[in-house]
């Protein structure tokens, strides 16, 4: 066999090789919790009760949405939740001075105290910042053996104003925007509440805040000279 048909054999096993492998890459990755719940939910469910979540989970908290969360031990903080209408992200831990963005194809993690930020080029797998609403947990029990079960006493409906998913789990109150407005819910076994106090739609105001922040800090190229 002489060498150019040996090269097209090579390049004729990688590119089928690398087919394989993007197609056992599809197959195999994990279903994000939106898919999750419209696959293995939806079937148990009334024609209302889809209409009901699909409004629900389909809808992205945009802006910041500022919850007053507390418990029965008296316990009392406050909860920011940041959401945007494309692919940019903001998180803010203000407990630890440490905030993460993600644009433009970027994730980058960042430390007010230090003014240093941490930059990683990422692909739609690798970010972990998925915004719901409703997570697969407020619906199904976790029967071990994969089989989908449904909580025995979940309820998902509507009143005059909102829309109501409960269960002895959490009770999560909805407007008919989709804006989670309360819940009630176990954290480390004490009953919880958390309810909206304040929103601000206006994302851009906060993300652009941040952003002028990385452009001024000093960049690292590992992530624990960040110093958390």
């Amino acid at each position: 066999m002489n060498k150019s048909k040996k090269n097209i054999i090579i390049v004729i096993s990688i590119v089928i090789l690398l087919a394989l492998a993007t197609f056992f890459i599809k197959q195999s990755r994990i279903k994000s919790n939106t898919e999750s719940i419209r696959e293995d939910v939806y079937p148990y469910l009334d024609e209302e009760q889809k209409d009901i979540l699909e409004h629900i989970i389909s809808t992205k908290p945009i802006g910041l949405s500022v919850y007053e969360v507390s418990n029965d031990n008296g316990d009392k903080y406050y909860d920011k939740i940041y959401g945007s209408a494309d692919d940019r992200t903001l998180s803010v831990d203000e407990n630890h001075d440490i905030f993460y963005l993600q644009n433009d194809g970027y994730m980058y993690t960042a430390n007010s105290a230090n003014k240093k930020y941490f930059k990683k080029k990422i692909d739609n797998s690798d970010s972990n910042i998925e915004e719901y609403n409703i997570e697969y947990a407020d619906l199904v029990n976790s029967t071990g053996d994969g089989d989908v079960e449904l909580l025995d006493d979940l309820k998902i409906y509507k009143t005059d104003k909102n829309y109501v998913v409960e269960s002895q789990r959490n009770k999560k109150i909805f407007d008919y925007n989709a804006t989670l407005i309360e819940e009630d819910f176990f954290s480390d076994g004490i009953k919880s509440k958390s309810k909206l106090i304040d929103h601000d739609p206006d994302f851009d105001k906060y993300f652009n805040q941040y952003y002028s922040l990385i452009e001024r800090y000093e960049e690292v190229s590992d992530i624990n000279k960040l110093d958390f």
